[in-house]
């Protein structure tokens, strides 16, 4: 059980997201108890009203049917979450006052400082989401080794240990076989860091992580973070939630408004059907409008060639695009390219319409260079994002993006929406964060 007896705007949530339901007294005023009856709504924890002849009977959590993070959303389960977040905003006092959505000032000098040139190992497979971390550790006059893994759990055990021994500090980039090996086999007063994105989830590697001595465990994401200890059981453990950094360009460049973008479309879970619909519906009303898909193509992938669902999905994708008359000609397929800058530059509508994500780039991504974010709300999008971005369906976004066609009303959108991520998600304030946790508290 847990007790808050004056939860502050942005603990209603997280309390909520912790608990399995929620009792109040008869004699609570209204005024009081409104805030607990709509977040319990989007948290999906039934609320009862008790006296102390009441009977309390266990009750069977939301979250352990599919729909948060274990499972897909429908439609009406996303309409019925952005219509109370809305309700307790309006009570809370403005967008996103009841999450808590977190406040940097990117402005300025980075303020990290050497106090004690430290060295930092860094292990796993897949370090791309690593380098301006890296370069911040580089430039404060730490230390950075590399321990490259082969896979998820393949390594050269030898060089591990002969590195970590070497060390203060082991960066785990993803929960997987590295973060088990490492937080099994060094001693307890080695602080190893492990940062969890989104795939593990789908793993075990996460249920054999050890947290006895100095472990810490960095989420992506609050909503990945909360799935995460309900799905493997975790309670006794030391973790944050750290966003992925958005690097911000020098320059911008305001996009067509008719130009709708999506970064990538494999696997089937990104969404293009719904993209699809967004765009049909679209060209019902203004015919000028094209969608452009950047990224590798679903064939581009060697693994798509075993999966008969994900080829079933994608061809059946392409025969719509020939055969409807609002889509032929309207989808643009713009290819791979690292550098993203030149392609967003035409881009004035950065869209996600995936069933699910950990962050999805796509969106801060579009809002820095010059395209007015616009998503289907993924679980965990609204712990992320503001509800302007946000609709339940591809009416909704399709409805949402006919209303910037006004140059003034694209330019303003695009506007507070590159304020809101250069606060919260630019390089030097996520940057700063990570560095921070990574060396611990006494740095």
């Amino acid at each position: 059980m847990l007790y808050a007896a004056q939860p502050d705007a942005g603990q209603y949530l997280a309390l909520l997201n912790s608990c399995a339901a929620v009792w109040a007294p008869e004699s609570a005023d209204e005024q009081t108890f409104a805030p607990w009856i709509l977040g319990s709504r989007l948290a999906g924890v039934p609320v009862r009203r008790v006296n102390r002849r009441t009977r309390l009977e266990p009750v069977h959590r939301y979250h352990d049917e599919p729909g948060y993070g274990g499972g897909l959303w429908g439609a009406e389960r996303r309409r019925t979450r952005l219509s109370a977040l809305r309700e307790l905003d309006a009570l809370q006092g403005g967008p996103g006052a009841s999450l808590g959505y977190p406040s940097s000032d990117a402005s300025g000098e980075s303020r990290l400082q050497v106090r004690e040139s430290r060295r930092i190992l860094l292990a796993g497979h897949d370090l791309k989401f690593t380098h301006e971390i890296v370069a911040a550790l580089e430039s404060a006059g730490h230390q950075v080794l590399v321990d490259q893994w082969e896979g998820h759990n393949r390594h050269q055990t030898d060089r591990s240990r002969g590195l970590a021994a070497e060390v203060d500090v082991v960066w785990c980039e993803w929960a997987l076989g590295n973060s088990v090996w490492f937080t099994r086999n060094l001693p307890a007063t080695t602080r190893v860091v492990t940062r969890f994105h989104l795939q593990e989830l789908t793993t075990s590697f996460p249920r054999h992580i050890s947290f006895e001595g100095d472990r810490h465990m960095i989420f992506v994401g609050e909503h990945i973070r909360r799935e995460a200890n309900r799905h493997f059981g975790w309670a006794r453990m030391k973790s944050s939630t750290i966003t992925n950094a958005v690097k911000v360009p020098a320059q911008s460049v305001l996009g067509d408004p008719h130009k709708i973008g999506m970064v990538g479309v494999t696997p089937a879970r990104k969404g293009l059907s719904t993209g699809l619909d967004v765009l049909e519906e679209l060209r019902v009303i203004d015919p000028a409008y094209e969608l452009h898909l950047k990224g590798h193509r679903p064939t581009d992938y060697a693994w798509f060639r075993e999966r008969s669902t994900e080829q079933d999905y994608f061809q059946e994708q392409y025969r719509r695009i020939e055969r409807s008359q609002l889509l032929r000609g309207a989808v643009h397929w713009d290819g791979y390219s690292a550098d993203l800058d030149p392609w967003y530059a035409g881009i004035g509508i950065a869209l996600s319409t995936s069933d699910f994500e950990s962050f999805h780039f796509t969106l801060p991504d579009g809002a820095v260079r010059g395209a007015a974010p616009r998503s289907i709300a993924w679980p965990g999008s609204d712990l992320l994002y503001p509800q302007q971005w946000l609709e339940a369906d591809a009416s909704g976004v399709a409805e949402s993006i006919l209303s910037l066609r006004d140059p003034d009303n694209h330019a303003a959108a695009v506007a507070e929406a590159d304020d809101y991520c250069r606060k919260r998600y630019g390089t030097d304030v996520v940057v700063e964060q990570f560095v921070r946790t990574l060396l611990g508290p006494t740095h």
